[in-house]
């Protein structure tokens, strides 16, 4: 199976790798490559996180998703909430990483469904490829 090394340096199949976990793996890099250093030395966000996440050409719709996320698996703080004229403050305390992000998706069950679901659209696309393959086989087309 292929492998893919991801922002925090971990290998791992390209099937345990899922599409929303590499959107938050992307959102903490970027968010890490526009901090600065706080008085004790801790990295700090501030700025207008969905225009970070634009300019990343994610959805606003994933936001929210995306920063509880982070919260819940420890990587960040929201120490102030932003809004049109005032600029979030986020503490960043450490990338994501398979093990807290698969932590927090089993006990969030909206993330757990859409995961399951996608699973399932991938492997009715393979069996579609893999029987398309097989009538051309027989019947002789071309696939």
């Amino acid at each position: 199976m292929p492998t893919l090394t991801t922002c925090s340096g971990v290998i791992s199949s390209v099937a345990r790798v899922s599409r929303f976990y590499t959107h938050c793996e992307r959102v903490y890099v970027a968010l890490l490559a526009n901090a600065s250093e706080d008085a004790s030395g801790d990295a700090l966000y501030k700025g207008h996180a969905t225009k970070l996440m634009a300019d990343l050409g994610l959805p606003t719709s994933y936001y929210a998703r995306i920063l509880m996320s982070l919260e819940k698996m420890g990587c960040i703080t929201r120490v102030q909430r932003g809004a049109r004229h005032v600029e979030s403050v986020i503490a960043l305390h450490g990338q994501p990483t398979l093990e807290a992000y698969e932590a927090v998706i089993s006990t969030d069950n909206t993330i757990k469904q859409r995961e399951e679901k996608a699973i399932e659209r991938q492997r009715y696309s393979d069996l579609d490829s893999r029987i398309t393959n097989l009538e051309a086989v027989v019947f002789g087309e071309k696939a």
